[in-house]
């Protein structure tokens, strides 16, 4: 079986699904019917592993065993390529595809070249990082500013004054 190493920089990881579709008769308001494109799951699906673990533990997959890891991406080998390609394609507009957060191959030397290519590729899950100068864009304004130790400032001061 040709099979395809899927590498997963998403955090909890995903479960892969496909459908297929089939033609049901849906009843329509005022009367009458219409045929319609309805996607049914085919059964098929596969764990992907993310790159993410509690505190202080391994990484390590529902079975207990390591998950092998590229650039800050989880690798889950293994995968049918037939299935790999029939997601893909029922999946290509989806934002975590787009952006080089999940990709494969069949060739393990290229997957750690497209991980390499995309390590820098922010998912948005991150935590935010607290250090000032970080340059985080989720950190609020308050949190960016530096006082001088023992200063307080326009805001503080503004809650001492009403306080007493």
């Amino acid at each position: 079986m040709d099979t395809v190493t899927v590498a997963c920089k998403l955090g909890n990881g995903l479960i892969l699904r496909t459908f297929r579709p089939e033609q049901i008769t849906q009843p329509v308001i005022g009367g009458g019917t219409r045929d319609v494109k309805y996607f049914v799951p085919d059964g098929r699906q596969y764990v992907i592993n993310g790159n993410q673990a509690p505190y202080a533990k391994p990484l390590i997959d529902a079975e207990g065993n390591a998950i092998m890891q590229e650039q800050s991406f989880a690798l889950t080998p293994n995968i049918p390529r037939d299935f790999w390609e029939l997601w893909l394609e029922q999946n290509k507009d989806a934002p975590y595809v787009k952006n080089g957060l999940i990709f494969a191959s069949p060739k393990p030397l290229e997957v750690r070249a497209m991980a390499k290519a995309n390590r820098d590729q922010r998912t948005g899950l991150e935590p935010i990082d607290m250090h000032p100068d970080s340059g985080d864009p989720r950190q609020g304004p308050r949190r960016r500013q530096r006082h001088k130790a023992g200063a307080l400032s326009s805001l503080d001061t503004a809650d001492v004054a009403s306080t007493g």
